[in-house]
Protein backbone atom coordinates (compact mmCIF):
# COMPACT_ATOMS: atom_id res chain seq x y z
CA UNK A 1 0.00 0.00 0.00
CA UNK A 2 2.76 2.46 0.93
CA UNK A 3 4.63 1.68 -2.30
CA UNK A 4 1.42 2.35 -4.22
CA UNK A 5 0.96 5.71 -2.49
CA UNK A 6 4.57 6.63 -3.16
CA UNK A 7 4.24 5.64 -6.82
CA UNK A 8 1.05 7.70 -7.14
CA UNK A 9 2.83 10.81 -5.88
CA UNK A 10 5.77 10.22 -8.19
CA UNK A 11 3.40 9.93 -11.16
CA UNK A 12 1.60 13.10 -10.12
CA UNK A 13 4.87 14.98 -9.77
CA UNK A 14 6.02 13.74 -13.19
CA UNK A 15 2.69 14.75 -14.70
CA UNK A 16 2.74 18.33 -13.47
CA UNK A 17 6.45 18.67 -14.26
CA UNK A 18 5.95 17.66 -17.89
CA UNK A 19 3.32 20.35 -18.49
CA UNK A 20 4.53 23.39 -20.41
CA UNK A 21 1.99 25.62 -18.67
CA UNK A 22 3.89 28.17 -16.60
CA UNK A 23 0.83 29.10 -14.61
CA UNK A 24 1.84 29.80 -11.01
CA UNK A 25 -0.85 27.45 -9.64
CA UNK A 26 0.68 24.55 -11.58
CA UNK A 27 4.13 25.38 -10.21
CA UNK A 28 2.77 25.66 -6.71
CA UNK A 29 1.03 22.31 -6.99
CA UNK A 30 4.23 20.75 -8.26
CA UNK A 31 6.21 22.21 -5.37
CA UNK A 32 3.64 21.17 -2.79
CA UNK A 33 3.58 17.59 -4.04
CA UNK A 34 7.38 17.40 -3.98
CA UNK A 35 7.54 18.89 -0.48
CA UNK A 36 4.86 16.50 0.78
CA UNK A 37 6.73 13.50 -0.56
CA UNK A 38 10.00 14.63 1.02
CA UNK A 39 8.21 15.33 4.30
CA UNK A 40 6.69 11.84 4.45
CA UNK A 41 10.02 10.10 3.83
CA UNK A 42 12.08 12.06 6.38
CA UNK A 43 12.64 11.83 10.11
CA UNK A 44 12.43 8.96 12.59
CA UNK A 45 9.65 7.68 14.82
CA UNK A 46 9.14 7.22 18.56
CA UNK A 47 6.40 4.89 19.80
CA UNK A 48 5.44 6.01 23.30
CA UNK A 49 3.43 3.86 25.71
CA UNK A 50 1.82 5.09 28.94
CA UNK A 51 2.44 2.69 31.83
CA UNK A 52 1.78 2.41 35.56
CA UNK A 53 4.52 1.80 38.12
CA UNK A 54 2.76 -0.12 40.88
CA UNK A 55 5.98 -0.21 42.90
CA UNK A 56 5.71 3.57 43.21
CA UNK A 57 2.09 3.77 44.31
CA UNK A 58 0.65 3.73 40.83
CA UNK A 59 2.76 6.59 39.47
CA UNK A 60 2.61 7.05 35.71
CA UNK A 61 5.63 6.71 33.47
CA UNK A 62 6.23 6.50 29.74
CA UNK A 63 8.39 4.21 27.64
CA UNK A 64 9.53 5.39 24.22
CA UNK A 65 11.07 3.15 21.57
CA UNK A 66 12.78 4.71 18.58
CA UNK A 67 12.64 3.37 15.05
CA UNK A 68 14.32 4.40 11.82
CA UNK A 69 10.83 4.70 10.35
CA UNK A 70 10.06 7.98 8.54
CA UNK A 71 7.09 10.26 9.19
CA UNK A 72 4.89 8.52 6.62
CA UNK A 73 5.05 5.28 8.60
CA UNK A 74 5.00 6.75 12.11
CA UNK A 75 1.44 5.74 12.91
CA UNK A 76 -0.77 3.05 14.39
CA UNK A 77 -1.47 1.45 11.01
CA UNK A 78 2.24 0.72 10.52
CA UNK A 79 3.51 0.11 14.05
CA UNK A 80 0.45 -0.64 16.19
CA UNK A 81 -1.38 -3.90 16.86
CA UNK A 82 -4.57 -4.88 15.10
CA UNK A 83 -7.69 -4.53 17.27
CA UNK A 84 -10.87 -6.58 17.24
CA UNK A 85 -13.98 -6.77 19.41
CA UNK A 86 -15.01 -10.12 17.94
CA UNK A 87 -13.71 -13.01 20.05
CA UNK A 88 -14.11 -15.46 17.17
CA UNK A 89 -11.99 -13.34 14.86
CA UNK A 90 -9.42 -13.04 17.64
CA UNK A 91 -9.33 -16.83 17.90
CA UNK A 92 -8.98 -17.23 14.12
CA UNK A 93 -6.05 -14.81 14.03
CA UNK A 94 -4.46 -16.53 17.00
CA UNK A 95 -4.75 -19.88 15.24
CA UNK A 96 -3.22 -18.47 12.06
CA UNK A 97 -0.29 -17.04 14.03
CA UNK A 98 0.49 -20.30 15.82
CA UNK A 99 -0.10 -22.38 12.67
CA UNK A 100 2.59 -20.35 10.92
CA UNK A 101 5.08 -20.97 13.76
CA UNK A 102 4.18 -24.68 13.95
CA UNK A 103 4.76 -24.92 10.19
CA UNK A 104 8.28 -23.50 10.63
CA UNK A 105 9.01 -26.15 13.24
CA UNK A 106 7.67 -28.90 10.98
CA UNK A 107 9.85 -27.76 8.10
CA UNK A 108 12.93 -27.66 10.36
CA UNK A 109 12.73 -31.37 11.15
CA UNK A 110 12.78 -33.66 14.18
CA UNK A 111 15.05 -31.41 16.28
CA UNK A 112 12.06 -29.09 16.61
CA UNK A 113 9.51 -31.71 17.65
CA UNK A 114 9.44 -30.57 21.29
CA UNK A 115 8.72 -26.87 20.66
CA UNK A 116 6.30 -27.84 17.89
CA UNK A 117 4.28 -29.88 20.37
CA UNK A 118 4.47 -27.07 22.91
CA UNK A 119 3.02 -24.51 20.52
CA UNK A 120 0.38 -26.94 19.33
CA UNK A 121 -0.69 -27.13 22.98
CA UNK A 122 -0.77 -23.33 23.30
CA UNK A 123 -2.86 -23.02 20.16
CA UNK A 124 -5.40 -25.54 21.47
CA UNK A 125 -5.57 -23.95 24.92
CA UNK A 126 -6.56 -20.55 23.54
CA UNK A 127 -10.28 -20.42 22.85
CA UNK A 128 -12.61 -17.60 21.90
CA UNK A 129 -14.15 -17.71 25.38
CA UNK A 130 -10.78 -17.71 27.18
CA UNK A 131 -9.78 -14.61 25.21
CA UNK A 132 -13.06 -12.87 26.10
CA UNK A 133 -12.79 -13.85 29.77
CA UNK A 134 -9.25 -12.54 30.03
CA UNK A 135 -10.30 -9.19 28.57
CA UNK A 136 -13.31 -8.92 30.89
CA UNK A 137 -11.17 -9.57 33.95
CA UNK A 138 -8.54 -6.99 32.98
CA UNK A 139 -8.65 -3.39 34.20
CA UNK A 140 -8.78 -2.08 30.64
CA UNK A 141 -11.26 -4.48 29.07
CA UNK A 142 -8.56 -5.52 26.58
CA UNK A 143 -6.04 -8.32 26.31
CA UNK A 144 -3.16 -8.89 23.88
CA UNK A 145 -3.93 -12.08 21.97
CA UNK A 146 -0.54 -11.91 20.25
CA UNK A 147 1.57 -9.25 21.94
CA UNK A 148 2.20 -6.30 19.66
CA UNK A 149 0.20 -7.87 16.85
CA UNK A 150 -3.40 -8.60 17.84
CA UNK A 151 -5.41 -7.14 20.72
CA UNK A 152 -8.94 -8.15 21.70
CA UNK A 153 -11.19 -5.70 23.55
CA UNK A 154 -14.66 -6.38 24.92
CA UNK A 155 -16.14 -3.26 23.27
CA UNK A 156 -15.22 -0.22 21.20
CA UNK A 157 -14.94 1.99 24.29
CA UNK A 158 -12.22 -0.31 25.61
CA UNK A 159 -10.47 -0.17 22.23
CA UNK A 160 -10.42 3.62 22.35
CA UNK A 161 -9.08 3.65 25.90
CA UNK A 162 -6.35 1.14 25.08
CA UNK A 163 -5.29 2.99 21.91
CA UNK A 164 -5.09 6.23 23.87
CA UNK A 165 -2.19 4.77 25.89
CA UNK A 166 0.08 4.92 22.85
CA UNK A 167 1.40 7.82 20.81
CA UNK A 168 3.32 7.76 17.52
CA UNK A 169 5.61 10.79 17.43
CA UNK A 170 7.79 11.88 14.51
CA UNK A 171 11.24 12.93 15.66
CA UNK A 172 14.26 14.26 13.83
CA UNK A 173 16.67 11.55 14.98
CA UNK A 174 16.51 8.62 17.41
CA UNK A 175 20.22 9.10 18.08
CA UNK A 176 19.60 12.62 19.38
CA UNK A 177 16.19 12.18 21.07
CA UNK A 178 17.47 9.08 22.89
CA UNK A 179 21.17 9.94 23.00
CA UNK A 180 21.85 8.40 26.43
CA UNK A 181 20.16 5.13 25.43
CA UNK A 182 21.95 5.12 22.09
CA UNK A 183 25.33 5.55 23.77
CA UNK A 184 24.48 2.78 26.25
CA UNK A 185 23.61 0.50 23.32
CA UNK A 186 26.95 1.26 21.68
CA UNK A 187 28.75 0.42 24.94
CA UNK A 188 26.80 -2.81 25.34
CA UNK A 189 27.53 -3.90 21.78
CA UNK A 190 31.25 -3.21 22.20
CA UNK A 191 31.28 -5.51 25.23
CA UNK A 192 30.02 -8.46 23.18
CA UNK A 193 32.14 -10.72 21.00
CA UNK A 194 30.22 -9.86 17.84
CA UNK A 195 33.19 -9.26 15.57
CA UNK A 196 31.92 -5.76 14.73
CA UNK A 197 34.70 -3.17 14.70
CA UNK A 198 34.41 0.13 16.53
CA UNK A 199 33.86 1.73 13.13
CA UNK A 200 30.92 -0.63 12.52
CA UNK A 201 29.40 0.07 15.90
CA UNK A 202 29.81 3.84 15.47
CA UNK A 203 27.23 3.54 12.66
CA UNK A 204 24.75 1.64 14.86
CA UNK A 205 21.15 2.15 13.73
CA UNK A 206 17.76 1.76 15.42
CA UNK A 207 15.44 -0.85 13.94
CA UNK A 208 13.92 0.15 10.62
CA UNK A 209 11.19 -1.16 8.27
CA UNK A 210 13.34 -4.06 7.05
CA UNK A 211 14.02 -5.27 10.59
CA UNK A 212 10.41 -4.81 11.69
CA UNK A 213 9.28 -6.98 8.78
CA UNK A 214 11.60 -9.77 9.91
CA UNK A 215 10.50 -9.42 13.55
CA UNK A 216 6.88 -9.98 12.50
CA UNK A 217 7.71 -13.15 10.57
CA UNK A 218 6.85 -16.64 11.75
CA UNK A 219 10.46 -17.71 11.16
CA UNK A 220 11.79 -15.15 13.62
CA UNK A 221 9.06 -15.90 16.17
CA UNK A 222 9.99 -19.57 16.04
CA UNK A 223 13.74 -18.95 15.98
CA UNK A 224 13.67 -16.62 18.98
CA UNK A 225 11.31 -18.73 21.06
CA UNK A 226 12.54 -19.49 24.57
CA UNK A 227 11.35 -23.05 24.04
CA UNK A 228 13.48 -23.69 20.95
CA UNK A 229 16.60 -25.75 21.82
CA UNK A 230 19.85 -24.72 20.08
CA UNK A 231 19.67 -27.60 17.57
CA UNK A 232 16.18 -26.52 16.56
CA UNK A 233 17.16 -22.86 16.29
CA UNK A 234 20.09 -23.82 14.04
CA UNK A 235 17.84 -25.99 11.89
CA UNK A 236 15.44 -23.08 11.42
CA UNK A 237 18.30 -20.76 10.45
CA UNK A 238 19.77 -23.35 8.08
CA UNK A 239 16.43 -23.77 6.33
CA UNK A 240 16.58 -20.04 5.56
CA UNK A 241 12.90 -19.85 4.68
CA UNK A 242 13.14 -16.11 5.25
CA UNK A 243 16.31 -14.66 3.64
CA UNK A 244 15.92 -11.51 5.73
CA UNK A 245 16.19 -13.55 8.93
CA UNK A 246 19.85 -14.42 8.33
CA UNK A 247 20.67 -10.81 7.50
CA UNK A 248 18.80 -9.53 10.57
CA UNK A 249 20.57 -11.95 12.92
CA UNK A 250 23.95 -10.92 11.48
CA UNK A 251 23.11 -7.24 12.03
CA UNK A 252 22.09 -7.88 15.65
CA UNK A 253 24.55 -10.61 16.69
CA UNK A 254 27.36 -10.66 14.13
CA UNK A 255 29.77 -13.54 14.74
CA UNK A 256 27.78 -14.64 17.78
CA UNK A 257 25.26 -15.87 15.23
CA UNK A 258 27.61 -16.98 12.45
CA UNK A 259 31.29 -17.31 13.48
CA UNK A 260 32.34 -17.71 9.84
CA UNK A 261 30.58 -14.61 8.50
CA UNK A 262 32.39 -11.50 7.32
CA UNK A 263 30.80 -8.72 9.36
CA UNK A 264 33.35 -6.03 8.51
CA UNK A 265 30.90 -4.07 6.35
CA UNK A 266 27.70 -4.70 8.30
CA UNK A 267 25.98 -1.82 10.08
CA UNK A 268 24.54 -3.29 13.31
CA UNK A 269 21.02 -2.54 14.54
CA UNK A 270 19.70 -2.27 18.09
CA UNK A 271 16.52 -1.52 20.04
CA UNK A 272 16.86 2.06 21.30
CA UNK A 273 14.42 2.92 24.12
CA UNK A 274 14.13 5.44 26.96
CA UNK A 275 11.72 6.42 29.72
CA UNK A 276 10.33 9.51 31.41
CA UNK A 277 7.59 10.66 33.78
CA UNK A 278 7.20 10.80 37.57
CA UNK A 279 7.01 7.01 37.83
CA UNK A 280 10.20 6.39 35.86
CA UNK A 281 13.46 5.56 37.60
CA UNK A 282 16.64 5.69 35.53
CA UNK A 283 19.26 2.98 35.90
CA UNK A 284 22.14 1.53 33.91
CA UNK A 285 19.93 -0.30 31.42
CA UNK A 286 16.94 2.08 31.40
CA UNK A 287 17.94 5.61 30.45
CA UNK A 288 15.88 8.79 30.58
CA UNK A 289 14.90 10.30 27.23
CA UNK A 290 17.10 13.22 26.18
CA UNK A 291 14.26 14.84 24.24
CA UNK A 292 11.20 16.06 26.13
CA UNK A 293 8.10 14.10 25.10
CA UNK A 294 4.53 14.86 26.11
CA UNK A 295 2.79 13.32 29.12
CA UNK A 296 -0.78 12.27 28.47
Amino acid sequence: MKKLILLTFLILISFVTCHKDDDSSTKNRNNLLALYLVDQTSGNCAVITKLTNYFMGGAIYYWATGYAVPKGGCNEATLGPEYTTDKNIAKQKSDAYYDAIISVYKNAGSSCDAPKAYFEGIKTSITADSIANQASSSSTGCTPVIYGKITYCKDQTSVDIDKNKTRYVTIGSVKEAMKSSYEAAVTALKALNTGFTDANIALLQPLGPEELKVLSSAEYSAYSSFYSPPACAKAIADKNKNPGLYSFLLKTLGKLFDPDADVSKIIPVFYISCGYGSGFTENQSMKKCDQAFEEF
